[in-house]
């Protein structure tokens, strides 16, 4: 299928996932900061919290805080910020899945590993862009997402794996394109 959203569930273990820790842990725990709606989850990530490299906020290459840490610290990458949104959206009772993929970088010229929430409310799928920096970007329609995120698995809140068509896609694209694929941040 050429639709980089066409998923099939899988069963892996978190550590094939990426995950140091297995995802109901990301669920799980204390959390300080409220938010009761999908604003407000977008205002915290905005207002409150910035971007920072694991190799220079923990000196390696990648580093998944918890939710909690990243509460702590509000400082963190795509799949911290990623994994902090997909819990509130579920303690808010919002059906999600924490994303893991490529995603074309604005200047269209490379594509990079990539983490993000895709939510279901209103009877769509939309994607929740934990990194925008602006509030009006941090959430997009499927349509939208389409061409820009390429999704490899997610999970959801049971804990399920799926896996996607995203990545093959993208590294289609990025040939035909003469993108250069990066690595993750």
């Amino acid at each position: 299928t050429d639709d980089p959203f066409q998923n099939a569930p899988v069963n892996l273990p978190h550590q094939v996932l990426g995950s140091p820790r297995p995802f109901s842990e990301y669920l799980s725990g204390v959390s300080t900061v409220q938010a009761r709606t999908i604003d407000d989850v977008k205002n915290f990530l905005v207002t409150q919290c910035l971007y920072k490299s694991d190799i220079r906020r923990f000196g390696c290459l990648d580093h998944w805080q918890t939710p909690e840490e990243f509460e702590k610290s509000r400082e963190g990458d795509c799949e911290d910020s990623a994994l902090w949104a997909w819990r509130k959206l579920h303690e808010m009772g919002i059906q999600a899945h924490f994303v893991v993929g490529l995603c074309v970088h604005d200047d269209k010229k490379y594509i990079s590993g990539h983490a993000w929430v895709m939510f279901f409310v209103d009877g769509k799928w939309r994607i929740f862009e934990s990194m925008a920096k602006s509030l009006d970007k941090m959430v997009l329609s499927l349509g939208k997402a389409r061409g820009i995120y390429y999704p490899m698995y997610s999970v959801d809140r049971d804990t399920k794996t799926f896996f996607y068509s995203g990545v093959r896609l993208a590294t289609q694209r990025a040939h035909i394109d003469k993108m250069q694929i990066k690595a993750w941040g």
